[in-house]
């Protein structure tokens, strides 16, 4: 059974994209304070991640074929645009030294790029395409779900808060320990790369999926708002996202703001799956989240290649938009469609070939 789709997904994913695209536009333009303000767009990865685990959860439930077919139909999914975007970052750059990688490429950041394993190195995890940091914490996601949907389909919703509760504990712990071993890090170069390191690594980032699958938990039981109280988890929500944009410590609580952001994207979530107002879940804003994960890939692609206008924060912001869009309804056609469907097919195959046994010790 083939899962539905849900317009508030597709909307989720297409302002995540505007967000990061947003932040990325602002970087061209010469303005500090307009940078400091749209610096919070890169936030767009964190709803990324709660409506990718909203929508992991979603179709596991609805296709319930194991996970043979789910890492099938994964790597389809992602693969693909993935490896067009390394190769050309590996042509355009070659293995010269950048920002990630200080020392230059080698071989171990290849090799873990190409097996999406680049996570769990400082001078791997965006080494080669810039931004793939959240595919590399996407892909361990990948890794742990059939264990996580195990675990989330068999409990009620209340154990499955409180488990969240104590991972996020755990990881709270984990992170503290990690910033406090980058402070004893003397040596500039490697201090810089480990910081940014504890701040994109899955452990920093795995609140984002868990408050994910607490929407998933909460609908699948029932759990519903009326209108009144959806609208208000929405507009609160905005709000605060706003609020925290403005008034953030920059370097006080920057390591949270995975988990605030990623509790509050999951509050606007839950708040959409029962009041959807045509100003933020529309068709336009839908197809836009449809191509997002092209969008994601081209983006970058475009800033590192294309000299693009950018007299002002609007100018480079419309320009990259208008043309991340055009260049990804033609990947999401020609690339992402065809080898999504043909991911499908072999996850499908695998199920009939798993399925055979059990039918013919049925029919002896």
């Amino acid at each position: 059974m083939e899962p539905r789709r849900y317009a508030y997904i597709d909307a989720l994913r297409g302002y995540a994209i505007l967000l990061v695209i947003a932040v990325h536009a602002s970087q061209l333009v010469d303005d500090a304070r307009l940078q400091f303000f749209a610096s919070q767009g890169a936030r767009g990865v964190q709803l990324f991640f709660v409506a990718s685990a909203i929508t992991l959860c979603m179709s596991w439930k609805a296709r319930h074929d194991g996970a043979g077919p789910f890492y099938l139909r994964r790597f389809f999914r992602i693969a693909p645009m993935f490896y067009l975007a390394l190769g050309f970052f590996l042509w355009l750059r070659g293995l010269s030294p950048n920002g990630s990688a200080p020392y230059g490429l080698g071989l171990h950041q290849i090799l873990m790029t190409v097996t999406f394993t680049h996570g769990f190195l400082p001078d791997a995890i965006d080494s080669i395409v810039p931004g793939s940091w959240s595919i590399a914490d996407e892909m361990v996601f990948y890794a742990i779900f059939p264990l996580v949907i195990a675990a989330v389909s068999r409990a009620r919703f209340a154990r499955v808060a409180i488990a969240c509760a104590i991972l996020l504990a755990i990881g709270c712990a984990i992170e503290i320990l990690a910033v406090r071993a980058v402070h004893g890090i003397a040596d500039p170069v490697r201090h810089g790369l480990a910081a940014k390191f504890v701040f994109l690594w899955f452990v920093n980032q795995a609140p984002c999926f868990l408050f994910g699958c607490l929407v998933f938990k909460w609908s699948e039981e029932g759990g519903h708002l009326r209108r009144g109280p959806a609208a208000a988890l929405v507009i609160g929500s905005l709000c605060a996202m706003a609020l925290i944009a403005i008034v953030r410590n920059q370097t006080g609580w920057t390591i949270l703001l995975p988990m605030l952001y990623g509790a509050l994207f999951a509050a606007l979530a839950l708040g959409l799956t029962c009041w959807q107002p045509a100003a933020l879940v529309n068709p336009v804003i839908g197809w836009i989240g449809k191509v997002s994960y092209s969008g994601y890939l081209i983006h970058l692609t475009l800033i590192a290649a294309v000299p693009l206008p950018h007299e002002s924060f609007s100018e480079a912001f419309v320009v990259l938009l208008a043309a991340t869009l055009a260049l990804s309804a033609i990947t999401y056609r020609c690339i992402e469609q065809p080898f999504n469907s043909a991911g499908r097919r072999l996850a499908r195959r695998w199920t009939s070939r798993a399925a055979a046994p059990a039918v013919k010790a049925e029919a002896a």
